[in-house]
């Protein structure tokens, strides 16, 4: 199903963009990418924001929040 977005949601969508951590956002899944320690997602430049939680979370909800970053500044 192709979803097509309005002028005004695509506005709202970079108005969001520019509000939010610079990127690029990875998401870190503890098992996957790492053996011990939380999963978690890096934002930003490491030395400037803090690293971001998400709980309870899912492997994939986890991916999709920290890819959305870079896929809505394309």
């Amino acid at each position: 199903m192709e979803t097509v977005l309005r002028e005004n949601e695509i506005e709202e969508i970079r108005l969001r963009s520019e509000k939010a951590t610079p990127g690029p956002w990875i998401s870190l899944w503890e098992g996957r990418e790492h053996t011990s320690g939380d999963s978690v997602i890096l934002r930003g430049d490491q030395r400037q924001y803090n690293d971001l939680y998400i709980s309870p979370n899912s492997e994939g909800d986890q991916d999709f929040i920290a890819h959305a970053r870079q896929t809505f500044l394309h």
